[in-house]
């Protein structure tokens, strides 16, 4: 069956029944029907190329092309697109081509009635020509060029090319790039790699187009495996968008952010999805007279939460070397999101809508004098996410035969959170342990005066209480640890003689009970009747209000050991106390 979308119109029969077609009346007819369905689709101007968009595809030239169709001349239209054919192709200008290419294929009906015919056969030839370029482009490793050159270009031209172009040929290479698209780069769940997240609002931007689009065709944009993943997508980027609309882990606000979301939301097969954006997002991108004004404006964050039909808000994806740890959904919850590829960490949290930290979250570890160098990528070693936890522990190895193993612990009830570095070797030397959290924009470490904890405050105000578990409790006591704030980092230092040293820190993250009483207690950990050196195992005790929490760590092979009179025979214990003085397990790694 044809997939040609728009049909030219007969002339009228003759006397002998037969028909004589007009080929110039039928372009322009043809360009005047396609500019239609792109009007309907919101989609003729051309301005959604610029949502989202980077510095690299040179969004200026892009707007000087979607504005020729402003020119008076058509001589000077059809010189300017005329120079754009002619310009030879350069690898480093792929990207900035692919958008331009797009601009003209979205502004062709508008401007091929005013162009020759021969000017109109040059441009659609360049651009199938660019179309078929990209097959040979390594779709991985350049997503987005692959994504637009040969989905979104061929998807619009078997829309708006004239007769002669092979549009259903067109229209199935375009179906077929964007449907391996959203299955090869996305994780099964929706969550693009972690490496590529500098593009996960562009290509959300050209799916989106392209899904409109795709409203025209009877089978649609692409196939329905992957259209579960763009919808699985769309939750994703709401688990990764900040309350100014950039993405965690980003620098900036991108263009056209609220003008994507709108697209986005109308997309969703979930209202949720609406309802989220708006509380999520402070510039809500969605009015709100097209979400319940009940869920949208007025319940708080957990009702909506109860009410909320997507699934569990944390997500753990190997594959994409990622994760994202968040009590639930809520857009003051303490939500921490983890990037670890090519070797590197990155983290950010946030907290009552305030980025505490983001940014390079790598441990600097150094035996005997020498900094060791990272001898691989991080691997996931464990995920736990229940009703009381979100626990991930991530590993990697390092030059001269030391492991580091990273903890993080977000309590859901508890509104804390606890992160560790293990870092293991396979002979006795001097360890030494350095990490920075580059702190937010107008966030700063304030020390206390005589205690080594201190306090993150976002614009003064106190958001988050810091408890150095591997320091001392007082500065008076001596000590070549440290916590303080160098260079708008938060770095963490801590040394120590054997074959592991381990670094902690507890962060509470509930204002509420940062005005009551706080501590804590490096425990003694026995084997036998015989306490144990820091290198074998170390245990904590932490107490915030009425609060208090249980850490312990096995930094040797587990051993049956007693711990606050807690016998334990497990690598990993996170507890809380309850009112009776009873201690309940939230995490126990045997």
């Amino acid at each position: 069956m044809s997939t040609t979308i728009v049909k030219s119109r007969k002339s009228k029969s003759t006397a002998s029944g037969l028909t004589k077609p007009k080929k110039k009346k039928t372009t322009k007819r043809q360009g005047a029907a396609s500019n239609g369905i792109l009007r309907d689709l919101g989609l003729d101007q051309g301005r959604a190329l610029l949502w989202a968009v980077t510095s690299e595809a040179d969004p200026q030239t892009i707007d000087t092309i979607l504005a020729l169709v402003d020119l008076k001349d058509n001589r000077e239209l059809e010189a300017a697109i005329m120079a754009w054919i002619e310009q030879p192709p350069t690898p480093k200008a792929a990207l900035p081509r692919a958008y331009q290419a797009l601009a003209l294929g979205y502004i062709l009906p508008r401007v091929a009635k005013r162009l020759s015919p021969e000017t109109v056969g040059a441009l659609v030839t360049s651009l199938v020509a660019i179309t078929v370029e990209v097959e040979n482009v390594d779709a991985f490793n350049a997503p987005l060029i692959a994504q637009l050159a040969g989905g979104e270009l061929p998807l619009l031209l078997s829309m708006v090319a004239p007769d002669g172009i092979n549009r259903k040929q067109l229209y199935q290479r375009a179906r077929k790039m964007l449907s391996d698209g959203l299955l090869d780069l996305l994780d099964g769940g929706g969550l693009l790699h972690a490496g590529a997240w500098n593009l996960l609002y562009p290509l959300a931007a050209c799916w989106s187009r392209c899904r409109k689009l795709g409203r025209q065709m009877r089978r649609g944009s692409w196939s329905k495996d992957a259209e579960e993943q763009f919808q699985f997508l769309l939750r994703n980027l709401l688990r990764l968008v900040r309350p100014d609309g950039s993405l965690t882990l980003s620098d900036h606000v991108p263009p056209g952010v609220c003008d994507l979301w709108r697209s986005l939301i109308s997309q969703a097969d979930d209202n949720d999805v609406a309802v989220w954006a708006n509380k999520l997002i402070r510039r809500a991108p969605v009015s709100k007279g097209k979400v319940s004004k009940g869920k949208a404006s007025k319940e708080k964050d957990s009702k909506v939460a109860e009410d909320c039909d997507l699934e569990d808000a944390s997500v753990a994806s190997q594959w994409s070397a990622a994760a994202l740890l968040w009590t639930q959904w809520s857009a003051t919850a303490p939500r921490i999101t983890v990037a670890y590829d090519q070797g590197c960490l990155r983290g950010e949290l946030l907290s009552r809508r305030e980025i505490l930290f983001s940014g390079d979250w790598q441990p600097i570890v150094s035996k005997n004098g020498e900094e060791l160098s990272p001898q691989g990528d991080w691997e996931q070693v464990c995920w736990i996410s229940d009703a009381d936890v979100d626990y991930l522990e991530l590993e990697i190895s390092l030059a001269r035969n030391v492991r580091v193993q990273r903890q993080i612990c977000l309590l859901r009830d508890d509104s804390g959170l606890f992160w560790a570095d293990a870092i293991l070797s396979e002979e006795s030397a001097q360890l030494d342990y350095r990490s920075r959290l580059p702190l937010g924009e107008d966030c700063h470490f304030v020390q206390q005066p005589e205690t080594t904890e201190g306090f993150i405050e976002h614009s003064g105000i106190p958001r988050a209480l810091v408890l150095p578990l591997s320091l001392p409790e007082w500065l008076c006591e001596k000590s070549s640890c440290s916590l303080q704030q160098v260079e708008g980092a938060l770095e963490y230092m801590t040394t120590g003689q054997g074959c592991a040293l381990y670094a902690g820190q507890f962060l509470d993250l509930k204002p509420k009970r940062f005005a009551k009483p706080y501590t804590w207690r490096q425990l003694t950990v026995a084997e036998k009747r015989l306490i144990l050196p820091n290198d074998v195992a170390v245990g904590y005790r932490i107490q915030v209000g009425r609060k208090q929490w249980l850490i312990y760590r096995s930094l040797a092979e587990p051993a049956n050991r007693t711990v606050l009179g807690h016998n334990l025979n497990h690598e990993f214990l996170a507890a809380h106390f309850l009112p009776d003085g009873t201690v309940e397990p939230l995490v126990m790694i045997e």
